[in-house]
């Protein structure tokens, strides 16, 4: 990620947050578990269950609202876009984090 979008390493922002986390309703446990979920090391299999939860459909998404699914969502699909368009090399997705795509995704939306 930080080869082809730049900046600070989106895996210490992303471990410090889930770290701090709330924790005290399901639907907080749920977006934790999206967050800090890493795809396959196959793969793949990485890129088949990226676009799953890219498009909202992977099981990851029960228990998160559609108000937060669709926020989460809009930065996971612009980090893949991001990914489309700068890299000059096909991506790898295995043994991603969920995590730090959507804050990744986040970083570079906001400048």
């Amino acid at each position: 990620i930080v080869r082809v979008l730049g900046g600070p390493a989106v895996g210490d922002i992303r471990s410090r947050c889930l770290r701090l986390s709330d924790e005290s309703t399901a639907e907080a446990v749920a977006v934790k578990t999206l967050l800090g979920h890493r795809l396959p090391k196959d793969s793949a299999e990485a890129k088949a269950e990226w676009y799953s939860i890219v498009e909202g459909e992977h099981a990851l998404w029960g228990g998160v609202s559609e108000p937060y699914k669709h926020t989460i969502r809009a930065f996971l699909a612009y980090f893949n876009s991001q990914m489309l368009r700068h890299s000059t090399l096909r991506f790898r997705f295995q043994n991603g984090s969920v995590g730090n795509f959507f804050f990744a995704g986040a970083r570079v939306f906001f400048g």
